[in-house]
């Protein structure tokens, strides 16, 4: 017995009223006016075949198809006035078996609440139903008539007249017969109906078809069924049936749903017999295997099934023992490609015959899936980072290796515990909270917290915490970084600048070998360089390089710009993710947001397939955007969007993807001129300018070009296979006195034709190396505005950065500050670059 009444130590009235309904022979339930049921006797839930203690339906709507929320309200405000009512309906039963019943509702007023008793009467139970007929053509909701022709006469069962919606009283003649068909018919099914009688009529026999009527703004489809009776040359009697095809369906055998749920299953569905032949096949065996029916039933399993005699006793053998055999293996298809698939078969007898059915699943996106499923699973414990996900109340759904070895708890640990046990000062109501805000779009990331482990240290972690929905249910992603290893470095990064600053103090010997060793252990990748003037660029490398800010590199070509990139990324903590690299001049305008943003299956002729774009393959990483200002108009603002928002939208596609990129800019314009001349756009300067960085010419560096000469003689000597051990003096001086337009790239190109042509192991650089470069360079004349920027470049490097006042650099010009400012701007000179620390 169930009953939704609340338990307390008095039983109330209702539960003393569901505990007493054990003595009536019928089924019992109370309802409210919603419709929800409050309990319900043994009896019916017997009836309804649900066991005690199980689930049971929570509304009369799920129990009795018949009755909608609209139709009880209906029920209960006449309930209310007459308390009491009686209607014949359906009840459904936990198989989905319908069956006819009486439905007596009395309505009582019980501490204080108008509650309904429903006593349903099973009549395919009850001696009472007098007429099986009647009831049986209701449930299957079939129609029988008559047309006497001798008479003339027609008749209609009840079902008829209900299922036509017509009253008893109407008159039935063929006019009336034909003018009611031809009212709920198109005009080409009421011809052929009519054409289909008078042929039956004419000439006797049988005849079915389906036909479809329009009933009351109802729409239906019916088999319509006739039989004449065939005396002496002519017809006398013309029987016939009509049924609702979508009762049969919901009420009788289910064997047109069955029979299209089978056809059109998204698995594979194959019949053999005893002697291995199809019986039987689906849609779905024909368009995966590429066969039509015909060409598969009455033909042998091995048809398609290479490995048949080989599987065939494996599983027999499980479905003797289980009744049920699952295997996996492989099907040729017409064209002979062969096909993974999962093999589920089980026996059946029928009518004395034995037959084999077999579901067959398609296993080719499964082990891809599972494929994938394993690398990601991999990648994830071969991670640094600790990794788990959880659910909202703080148990773990999955931990990584890394995860499980750092706190060391292992796989059944963990099972038993929370984040609450692992992170220290967490809460559900902290849970909570971040949950919250995350799925308002909130991105907890860069959290600094502590975490406990099996043994009771303590480790500080930075963590990364992410909502994602699976299936409905959501999971928060946690990524923690161990700070242990970067605490440290900068502890001893600290030490070592504290040893700079007392050994300042010491000898030029001493300095300079504290600073080779700091230079070891604090390296910028790849750039070479030991010139004071470029040591502020080494600077702002390290400032920005902790951080997530956006850079833009400027200077001239060939000055080194992607090393620059390259250094901000390696020193970053992005550094064991991928620095992908887009040369926007380089790039088709048309492919160009391909290129950056990706393009979904069909996008454009030629999209054969989705391809992901740079910035997907830089998430989590750095993307360094090579020749901005190249890039045309219409795509800084699909740029704009991704440094404002983080969100980009494939070409082609409909969704946002939420990505997480460092970005880094460079190039070798003058982004002013172009914001003021409308070539690009100010927004996006501004978004790019966060934090500049000028890359000194190879001039303004004088000391750095032995070195670089030096590093780029080893370099080409040994790809070669010269060995050419040191520069001539002659010829560093010549190098010394070159102007370099083309910068670091010129002077490797220069030391690159030289080791090609020395014979020794001392390189010389011949004049005409160096003289026929610099005769080429002689002839470039600056224009008036590149000459301004140099003058007063030279001005700020004489005053040390410094503007207006005594001995600045407007004094020096001639110039008013303010004018100064102004053309500083507009030139993309920043006086910040020239201040020596």
């Amino acid at each position: 017995m169930k009953s939704g009444a609340s338990s307390t130590t008095t039983p109330s009235t209702l539960e003393i009223l569901i505990k007493s309904s054990i003595i009536i022979n019928n089924g019992v339930m109370w309802l409210n006016a919603d419709g929800h049921i409050l309990g319900i006797n043994d009896k019916l839930t017997e009836e309804l075949g649900y066991q005690n203690g199980a689930y049971f339906p929570k509304t009369i709507f799920e129990v009795n198809p018949n009755t909608s929320f609209l139709s009880w309200k209906k029920i209960w405000k006449q309930a209310l006035v007459t308390r009491t009512f009686l209607t014949k309906t359906e009840q459904l039963t936990s198989d989905n078996t319908i069956y006819p019943i009486n439905m007596r509702g009395v309505l009582l007023n019980i501490d204080k609440q108008e509650i309904c008793m429903v006593v349903t009467e099973n009549l395919m139970n009850s001696n009472r139903y007098k007429d099986l007929l009647d009831v049986t053509s209701e449930i299957v909701n079939i129609g029988s008539w008559e047309w006497d022709l001798v008479q003339n006469e027609i008749i209609f069962s009840n079902q008829l007249y209900t299922i036509l919606q017509i009253p008893k009283s109407k008159e039935l003649n063929r006019s009336s017969i034909l003018e009611l068909f031809e009212t709920t018919m198109t005009t080409n099914a009421y011809n052929k109906i009519k054409s289909a009688i008078n042929d039956v009529l004419k000439s006797g026999g049988e005849y079915e078809t389906e036909i479809n009527l329009d009933i009351n703004g109802l729409h239906e489809t019916y088999i319509l069924s006739m039989q004449s009776v065939f005396l002496q040359g002519k017809s006398i009697k013309l029987y016939g049936t009509l049924q609702n095809l979508s009762k049969i369906n919901k009420q009788v055998s289910g064997l047109y749903f069955t029979q299209y749920v089978m056809d059109n299953a998204r698995d594979m569905i194959l019949w053999t017999d005893e002697n291995n032949k199809f019986v039987y096949a689906n849609e779905a065996v024909c368009s995966t295997l590429g066969y039509k029916k015909d060409e598969i039933i009455g033909q042998d399993a091995k048809l398609i099934s290479p490995n048949y005699e080989k599987n065939i006793p494996i599983l027999r053998k499980q479905m003797d023992e289980k009744k049920l055999g699952e295997l996996k293996t492989i099907h040729r298809k017409k064209d002979g490609t062969i096909l993974p698939v999962l093999i589920s078969a089980n026996y059946i007898e029928f009518e004395g015959k034995r037959f084999n059915c077999a579901f067959i699943k398609d296993m080719t996106n499964d082990n891809k899936r599972n494929t994938s499923f394993k690398i990601i699973e991999q990648s994830l414990n071969l991670s640094r980072d600790l990794f788990c996900s959880i659910l909202e109340d703080g148990s773990f759904r999955y931990c990584n290796d890394t995860f499980k070895e750092i706190t060391g708890y292992s796989d059944k640990e963990i099972k038993d515990l929370k984040i609450l046990d692992i992170v220290n000062g967490s809460s559900l109501e902290i849970i909570k909270k971040g949950w919250d805000q995350m799925k308002n779009g909130v991105k907890l990331h860069n959290l600094r917290r502590e975490i406990k482990t099996k043994d009771g240290n303590i480790i500080p972690v930075e963590m990364f915490v992410d909502l994602v929905n699976v299936d409905g249910v959501y999971y928060s992603t946690n990524t923690m970084r161990d700070l242990r290893v970067k605490i440290e470095k900068e502890k001893q990064r600290q030490l070592y600048l504290k040893q700079i600053e007392e050994l300042q103090k010491n000898t030029a010997d001493q300095n300079i070998a504290l600073r080779e060793e700091i230079d070891k252990e604090f390296n910028f990748g790849n750039i070479i360089s030991r010139d004071p003037n470029y040591k502020k660029v080494l600077q702002q490398i390290d400032q920005v390089a902790e951080t997530s800010a956006t850079v833009l590199i400027l200077g001239e070509t060939g000055t080194g710009k992607e090393l620059v990139a390259r250094a901000i990324h390696q020193s970053s903590e992005r550094s064991n993710l991928p620095m992908v690299k887009v040369n926007c001049g380089a790039l088709p305008e048309n492919l160009i947001e391909s290129e950056l943003f990706g393009h979904e299956k069909g996008a454009f002729t030629g999209a054969i397939q989705r391809k992901i774009g740079k910035f997907e393959r830089a998430n989590k990483g750095t993307i360094f955007l090579d020749e901005i200002g190249e890039l045309p108009l219409d795509l800084q603002s699909k740029l704009l969007r991704v440094l404002q928002e983080g969100e980009i939208e494939r070409v082609g596609g409909s969704e946002l993807l939420q990505l997480d990129v460092r970005v880094i800019a460079a190039t070798n314009r003058n982004l002013i001129e172009q914001v003021n001349s409308g070539k690009f756009r100010e927004d996006l300067y501004y978004r790019l300018n966060v934090f500049p960085i000028h890359n000194l010419a190879l001039r303004d560096r004088p000391e750095d070009i032995p070195i670089l000469a030096e590093y780029f003689v080893k370099k080409h000597s040994s790809q070669i296979g010269k060995n050419i051990t040191k520069i001539s003096s002659k010829s560093l001086n010549t190098l010394m006195k070159y102007n370099f337009l083309g910068n670091v790239r010129e002077l490797e190109n220069i030391i690159e034709r030289a080791v090609i042509i020395c014979k020794g192991r001392t390189l010389s650089i011949e004049n005409n190396l160096v003289s026929k470069v610099k005769s080429e360079k002689q002839k470039t004349f600056l224009s008036l505005e590149n000459a301004i920027k140099e003058h007063i470049i030279k001005a700020l490097k004489k005053t040390n950065g410094k503007v207006s006042g005594t001995n600045g650099a407007a004094e020096i010009l001639g110039m008013n500050s303010k004018t100064l400012t102004s053309k500083l701007n507009k030139l993309g000179i920043s006086k910040n670059e020239f201040i020596k620390n």
